[in-house]
């Protein structure tokens, strides 16, 4: 039969066993919270990127249009910039 100071023992590590358990799950609270803050930032950005890709479609036939007009280096750039874009390209900024 165990002791006294056996139990405490037992007793102590079980508490200190479910103050860390506590803590987890305190944290995987505010892990989900972030997530679901997240999730709702990257439906935001792809909403915001659809509206951008669908201003492109309508600015790039103007675009190219000045570009032919005013052949500046600088024009050309911008409308292979666009093109990339509605390709899902990333432009670099060494691109220039």
């Amino acid at each position: 039969m165990p002791t006294i100071e056996e139990i405490m023992k037992r007793s102590t590590a079980y508490l200190d066993l479910l103050a860390a358990l506590a803590e987890k799950d305190e944290q995987l609270d505010s892990l989900l919270a972030e997530s679901i803050i997240l999730a709702r930032q990257k439906d935001e950005l792809k909403e915001q990127i659809a509206t951008l890709k669908e201003a492109l479609k309508w600015v790039l036939p103007m675009a190219k249009a000045y570009a032919a007009e005013h052949p500046v280096g600088r024009n050309q750039i911008i409308v292979n910039e666009a093109q990339a874009a509605l390709r899902g390209e990333g432009v670099e900024e060494n691109d220039y």
